[in-house]
């Protein structure tokens, strides 16, 4: 049988125990909750958008006006452009640990965003879907 075991034996006060609490007793008047429970909420609701992307792009992909109208008659571009979604994700998140252990979470993230607003804003000028890579490729 094994032999019982005491509780462990502190020798002086229990900081984390004994410290006052710094925040208000509602999260909402709190800024730091605030704040952290915002991020939590876009960080949550990120993978919900991706997953109504991804049905609107089926949808889209099962309506053939949309596909007459972006020049995507075979089933390898329809494929193409299904899977360059999970494919951007993969190659993106490749050279991210890198760049976050280098600089630090906060400016690569910065810069990671920026870059995806300029790419956004690129679209904009985007007439047809005869310019796009998913038509270049095949």
């Amino acid at each position: 049988m094994a032999p019982h075991l005491s509780p462990a034996k502190h020798s002086g006060p229990q900081p984390l125990l004994e410290a006052a609490n710094n925040c208000n007793e509602l999260w909402w008047r709190d800024p730091g909750q605030r704040t952290l429970n915002f991020w939590l909420a876009v960080l949550f609701l990120s993978p919900f958008m991706i997953g109504f992307d991804g049905s609107l792009i089926d949808v889209l992909l099962a309506t053939p006006h949309w596909l007459k109208d972006l020049g995507l008659p075979n089933a390898n571009q329809q494929g193409l452009m299904i899977a360059t979604q999970s494919l951007s994700g993969l190659i993106g998140s490749l050279p991210t640990s890198y760049l976050m252990d280098k600089f630090g979470r906060r400016r690569s993230l910065f810069w990671e965003i920026s870059w995806s607003l300029v790419q956004l804003q690129g679209k904009r000028f985007v007439d047809h879907g005869h310019h796009t890579l998913v038509h270049d490729l095949s």
